[in-house]
């Protein structure tokens, strides 16, 4: 062991990082034979890579350091917090850290998130905060209060799929930027919370599409509940909205709801004059999915009122009916 430490060392003073880099691989394959001493020292060269090295070399040299464990956390912070060190090299940095859930490191991720003015430094800063999962809710939350930072902290916070951050969220969706709406619905709609469905289906009414397209898909997971909201209803003037894109994925979400009327509404916009060939092919589909005898009756009526793109793929579509009983 003190060999192969020695045999890195000597390669180190050549600068042939690579190969350096190899030789610390070797000895981490034996971790439980290395002293604190022997650690420090890998320590001590691995830093010195991550300051000296090409792109390449940092990103092998990190997951080194990535094994050290705790020993690696301060330094790492010194760097990290450093202006004056290269943006790559704090990069780095805040990326390693991101794997580690001292409360020194989510203060420090926290800190450089709020203060930089580095892209670079608050993505990567998010996205460490993320991997911290639980323990980065309430400091993520702090920062969703400063217009300036929002939009980060909600994209790290949307990546903890956790119960505890549903009430972070909930005043988002009544955010001045629409990117931040947009991620607050999309990710309400991942919890089944009563306090969520009556917020998805008042977004059905934001000027902004990107907010109102998370809404419908959203809406489009509780069919357990379009009855009781009449979720139809509320759908319904979407098939008619600006946006293709929010046209086909209300068409898509009325597949999943089991009532008649969702057929109904399909049927009446796809025989609405004007209405786009994608927009078509959507309806189509989406009455093709229900497999019910009177969604082919529609479909069967469709062939006589849609373009030929549409035609084929009604036939398309029929062709893949699986149950016998219509087939």
């Amino acid at each position: 062991m003190p060999k192969l430490l020695q045999q890195a060392e000597i390669i180190m003073s050549n600068q042939d990082w690579s190969s350096a880099i190899y030789h610390l691989k070797e000895l981490l394959l034996n971790q439980n034979q290395l002293t604190p001493t022997a650690r420090e020292q890998i320590l001590e060269l691995a830093l010195l890579i991550l300051a000296q090295g090409d792109f390449q070399e940092r990103w092998d040299v990190s997951k080194i350091l990535s094994q050290l464990g705790p020993i690696v956390v301060q330094p790492l912070i010194l760097i990290w917090e450093d202006p004056e060190s290269s943006i790559e090299h704090r990069w780095f940095a805040g990326r390693i850290l991101g794997g580690f859930q001292q409360p020194e490191v989510i203060i420090s991720l926290v800190n450089v998130f709020g203060q930089t003015e580095i892209e670079e430094l608050q993505e990567i800063s998010a996205l460490a905060l993320s991997q911290l999962d639980k323990q980065a809710i309430p400091p993520l939350a702090q920062l969703l209060h400063n217009p300036k930072y929002q939009l980060l902290a909600a994209r790290s916070l949307a990546q903890i799929r956790r119960p505890e951050i549903i009430e972070p969220f909930l005043p988002l969706v009544k955010a001045s930027d629409p990117a931040v709406r947009e991620i607050a619905i999309e990710t309400l709609s991942s919890f089944h919370d009563p306090r969520i469905p009556p917020l998805l289906i008042e977004a059905l009414q934001d000027l902004a599409s990107s907010v109102r397209r998370q809404a419908v898909i959203g809406l489009g997971f509780r069919a357990d509940l379009a009855l009781e909201l009449n979720l139809c209803e509320h759908l319904a003037p979407l098939l008619q909205d600006l946006s293709l894109e929010v046209c086909q994925h209300t068409a898509r979400s009325l597949s999943k709801f089991p009532q008649d009327e969702a057929e109904e509404l399909l049927f009446a916009t796809l025989q609405s004059p004007h209405i786009p060939v994608d927009l078509q092919v959507t309806l189509i589909q989406a009455l093709a999915w229900r497999e019910t005898q009177s969604s082919l009756k529609y479909l069967y009526e469709s062939l006589f009122l849609v373009s030929e793109t549409a035609v084929l793929t009604i036939i398309f579509m029929l062709g893949k009916i699986k149950n016998e009983q219509l087939q």
